[in-house]
């Protein structure tokens, strides 16, 4: 009965990896394709940005959504430590009652494990997949700022600001308030253009700048997301047996992605966001 145990956590733990690995392999390649350059229709400026940090850039941010991988990912470290070290409960050869029983918990098992392992290597890679994602293109029109195929109206943004050395520029959420919905770091030759263009349709900040708690705002809805994340995670580990523990973490994983891309989506860009128009 170990024996088939061992070999079908083996089983599991490998469906758990490889989809790892394909969710960091999907979102390197839907990242590129998203920065890839687009000849836009009635664009009035356009630049590619080289990566940049967004820890050093746009820290607020930067903070918020990898508080929001850790949430994610904490539920599937849970997941696999349960793998690792419980053995599987029904995989034994005593009938064939119980070998249906046990093929049908490794099937569940494993689809729930690759599943745990998509969303989990999007989280855990999701830093390095920004750094390979290459350089980004955006352009503005006078609808809005053009980024990754689709059109952001001015009316997603309350105001625009420029960090103090002039070579970032950050958009603010009019639908979040205190929430940066870009950041921008064109060309220098080109800031001063992008200035003039964004002065067209939005307030400089000024002194209506966020303060400081504002600027955390989103971290804050993240950090609610990790706490949550933790504690249901932590009572499942000691309270369930491996397969509906792993169900629910799977359950887990897919309710935090979920609600990060709706907060994103409709809290930060306020769901206005449509396709652009390629010449």
């Amino acid at each position: 009965m170990q024996t088939y145990s061992l070999f079908f956590t083996i089983i599991i733990l490998t469906c758990f990896g490889l989809t790892a690995l394909y969710g960091f392999y999907h979102d390197l390649r839907i990242l590129k394709q998203l920065r890839a350059p687009r000849n836009y229709a009635n664009t009035l400026l356009d630049w590619v940005e080289q990566p940049f940090s967004s820890f050093r850039q746009a820290r607020d941010a930067w903070l918020g959504v990898n508080i929001h991988r850790l949430a994610i990912f904490l539920p599937g470290a849970v997941g696999l430590y349960l793998l690792a070290t419980r053995p599987l409960l029904g995989t034994g050869t005593s009938g064939s009652g119980s070998n249906l029983a046990g093929l049908l918990s490794v099937m569940i098992l494993s689809g729930c494990a690759a599943g745990m392992g998509l969303f989990w290597g999007q989280a855990a890679f999701g830093p390095l997949t920004e750094l390979m994602a290459g350089r980004s293109h955006s352009a503005i029109s006078d609808e809005g700022l053009l980024k990754g195929g689709r059109l952001f109206p001015w009316a997603t943004f309350c105001q625009f600001s420029l960090n103090d050395e002039r070579t970032a520029i950050k958009l603010w959420s009019a639908h979040f308030k205190g929430a940066v919905a870009f950041t921008l770091m064109p060309p220098p030759d080109r800031i001063p253009a992008v200035e003039s263009i964004l002065l067209r349709h939005l307030p400089p900040a000024g002194l209506s700048s966020p303060g400081a708690l504002e600027h955390f705002r989103f971290s804050t809805f993240m950090v609610a997301l990790l706490i949550g994340s933790a504690a249901i995670s932590f009572l499942i580990l000691d309270s369930l047996a491996v397969t509906p523990a792993i169900a629910l973490l799977f359950g887990l994983i897919y309710l935090l992605a979920l609600l990060g891309s709706r907060i994103i989506l409709l809290g930060i860009y306020g769901g206005l966001a449509r396709p652009a128009t390629i010449a």
